[in-house]
């Protein structure tokens, strides 16, 4: 079928498929006639100060290997050689500084076979730096300056401030650097904290710990406290003078005294730059960390001292914080800006969301924040009472220098008692905003019956007690949605009234036993149409040319009148509710 020429061919083609293996097999095992290696790979340098560290992968085939670093543009070369081809590590140790690229070969009888060339740099030895300085920066309080001599080149600088409490404050500067500042918008530094600096040398991307610098504190003064305290409102008392001012529509308009002349002042603006021990009893430079104790406050803040003395608690109080806990420097101190009110927003930093919130409080309620309380203000629920006290007689004011007003405070009384009162109106806030929040009030008498110029005056105010409870503490009784809620039951007196009056009596005479009676506990909404509807009477000291020590005998007192001449709501800072807000609450009217 084949023929003969073609048969010889396919036997010679299977002769030689079966004598070629058999040569290779030959070759390999005879070194004359090896194949050349496969190159190493992956060649990697750590540098480690003046020690270099090569590592790589062994290529196929290799009896032996040599490591070669060779200085880029001359100067000292250094090789290793390997007696195996499956070593992966060589080391060198006090390498020269400089540019070096490492080859490493493959090695056999064949030949060798050289790596893709690494390309490195040592840089000389690293010894810690001298840290020359560590301060607030000129005329910057809220920025920090740490300034350095390097003692050798770095590849860059490791500069951390360690507060005393914190977080650090750190980050990386280039070699150049010898100097690195902390402070706004990136870093916040902290007022009255004390800060640790160090600087240290990074090495192949790595901190020297081992040659940081010596360390330096300084404790930061952020507050610019001379410029800022005489524009303060504790050194200005504006608050208490923009609500008295007659173009303001108040109570000046009816005394025609100025502002400047009341005694008033004697709390309400009586701090100024190098009056320091006004509050830091027998302390005439304060510095940071100086503290005042919480009867100083409540000496000029008397209301939060009635809140203790009538009883109230307070969940802050009562876990021993105390007013700097939540107040800032600012609030106390001023920030530099000048503000009417404590009500302006920024003139108060504290605020119950400072700590309270979805972030910081696992425990926190997000019915808080929903459709039905996003407009309430947390002290809405949570405040226990307001206190203030009552027909305040301001012609001892004027010829005494004296306050003397009916009581003891008759709003809301000894917490013993099972008292509380507090107004609910709107808080209105700079950018229109509101927020349903509690309110006080305070009433003044002016003129007498005789000269036919009796004045019952009436300022109402968003206000925040510090009688902070848990909601249900707060009210008295579970289910505290009915102390606002008519509609949902217990009654709210003072809803009830309205509903069937169209009145709100706030205080009224007692023509038989003589004194105030307080007709409503708890919540007292403020109308939408409060200027008829919220009801007030005033009365006159009997011997006004005598005027008592305190004012809390009937028998010092007489009716004056009924019905306040004025009630003051500042627009700016509040508002009282609206139709909408009252139809909430059940509060329909007769």
């Amino acid at each position: 079928m084949f023929g003969q020429a073609t048969i010889g061919r396919r036997l010679a083609a299977a002769s030689l498929a079966l004598v070629v293996p058999a040569i290779l097999t030959a070759c390999n095992d005879d070194p004359l006639f090896e194949l050349a290696p496969d190159a190493p790979t992956n060649v990697v340098v750590a540098v480690q100060n003046q020690d270099i560290v090569v590592t790589w992968t062994p290529g196929n085939g290799a009896t032996s290997q040599r490591v070669e670093v060779a200085a880029v543009g001359g100067g000292d070369d250094y090789v290793e050689i390997i007696g195996d081809g499956t070593t992966s590590t060589a080391t060198f140790e006090d390498v020269t500084p400089a540019s070096y690229t490492a080859i490493v070969y493959a090695i056999n009888g064949s030949g060798e076979a050289p790596s893709t060339p690494y390309s490195f740099t040592v840089l000389p030895p690293v010894t810690a730096p001298t840290l020359d300085s560590f301060g607030a920066v000129d005329g910057d309080r809220t920025s920090l300056e740490v300034t350095w001599t390097p003692a050798t080149t770095a590849e860059n600088w490791y500069v951390e401030l360690v507060p005393d409490g914190g977080d650090v404050i750190d980050d990386v500067f280039p070699s150049s650097a010898t100097s690195a500042v902390f402070g706004p918008p990136v870093y916040v530094i902290l007022d009255g904290v004390t800060y640790t600096a160090q600087v240290c040398p990074v090495s192949a991307g790595a901190v020297v710990e081992e040659d940081c610098s010596a360390t330096a504190t300084f404790t930061a003064n952020t507050h610019d406290w001379d410029t800022y305290l005489p524009t303060s409102l504790h050194a200005s008392g504006a608050g208490m003078g923009t609500f008295y001012y007659a173009s303001n529509g108040g109570f000046e308009r009816y005394t025609g005294v100025p502002y400047d002349q009341l005694s008033c002042q004697n709390c309400h603006a009586s701090i100024a730059a190098g009056e320091c021990e006004t509050c830091h009893v027998g302390d005439p430079d304060p510095q940071i960390g100086a503290t005042v104790d919480n009867a100083v406050c409540s000496g000029c803040h008397s209301r939060q001292g009635s809140e203790v003395s009538l009883g109230f608690g307070d969940v802050h109080r009562d876990a021993g914080m105390v007013c700097m806990d939540c107040h800032s420097l600012e609030d106390v101190h001023g920030d530099g800006n000048v503000y009417a009110s404590q009500l302006e927003d920024g003139a108060i930093d504290a605020k119950c969301e400072n700590c309270h919130n979805a972030d910081d409080q696992p425990g926190f309620d997000p019915a808080h924040a929903g459709a039905a309380h996003g407009d309430l203000d947390c002290s809405s629920c949570h405040m226990a009472t307001v206190t203030t006290c009552y027909n305040c007689h301001f012609e001892t004011e004027l010829d005494f220098d004296r306050k003397v007003f009916y009581g003891p405070p008759p709003f809301p009384g000894p917490a013993a008692g099972g008292n509380s009162w507090v107004f609910l109106g709107n808080r209105v806030y700079g950018d229109g905003s509101t927020k349903v929040h509690p309110m006080n009030m305070q009433t003044l008498k002016f003129g007498t019956v005789a000269d036919g110029d009796e004045v019952g005056f009436v300022t109402i105010a968003p206000y925040y007690a510090h009688t902070i409870m848990p909601a249900e503490d707060a009210r008295g009784v579970p289910g505290t949605c009915g102390l606002c809620h008519a509609n949902f039951g217990p009654e709210n007196t003072a809803i009830a009234e309205y509903n069937a009056t169209g009145l709100v009596t706030v205080a009224e005479w007692d023509d038989v036993n003589g004194g105030f009676i307080r007709p409503h506990n708890g919540i007292v909404p403020i109308p939408a149409d409060y200027l008829t509807s919220l009801y007030f009477e005033f009365a006159d000291l009997v011997d006004p040319d005598n005027p008592p020590a305190a004012g809390s005998d009937p028998a010092d007192w007489q009716f004056l009148k009924a019905g306040a001449d004025t009630i003051q709501i500042l627009e700016q800072y509040g508002a009282p509710l609206t139709e909408g807000q009252m139809g909430s609450l059940g509060m329909t009217g007769p």
